[in-house]
């Protein structure tokens, strides 16, 4: 594991949360990708699908890692767990720009206490307490979350 003191400014963490949408068809359920920096814990949304794949984790990352204005461009490492759509060739993406992936040991979240954490927080404060629609609102919903909790 990282000796995170070392490392505090350029350190990262990734995850996923689902959320459930009713629409005109049903239940959409979407899943949410989010990034956040350790030390300052301020987290951008990379992205929402209601069913993300190898190309748009590509995609992501690419986006993660853009010289301008990309969440990652200043980042070393960035700690993700086992998920398997975190594939090959997101990681190649991503160490080609300089970031590398710290994979946190199977079933263990308590690896990953800062992203965990988001989760919980932005379904107690926000999540729960309103329904979503589209997937629009729901990105509408957690930009501004992510925007006034900063």
């Amino acid at each position: 594991m990282l000796p995170m003191t070392m490392h505090w400014d350029s350190l990262c963490a990734c995850d996923f949360f689902t959320v459930e949408a009713l629409g005109l068809s049903g239940t959409v359920r979407y899943m949410v990708f989010f990034v956040m920096a350790i030390k300052t814990r301020t987290v951008e949304i990379a992205g929402i699908a209601a069913n993300p794949d190898g190309e748009w984790m590509k995609q992501m990352a690419r986006n993660l890692t853009d010289t301008v204005d990309g969440f990652l461009r200043n980042a070393t490492y960035l700690i993700r767990d086992r998920d398997p759509l975190f594939s090959k060739a997101f990681e190649d993406i991503l160490e080609d720009r300089g970031v590398q992936c710290a994979e946190i040991p199977a079933q263990s979240p308590n690896c990953n206490p800062h992203a965990e954490r988001f989760v919980k927080t932005v379904r107690e404060e926000c999540l729960n307490h309103l329904g979503v629609t589209r997937r629009s609102r729901l990105g509408g919903m957690l930009n501004f979350y992510v925007r006034e909790a900063a």
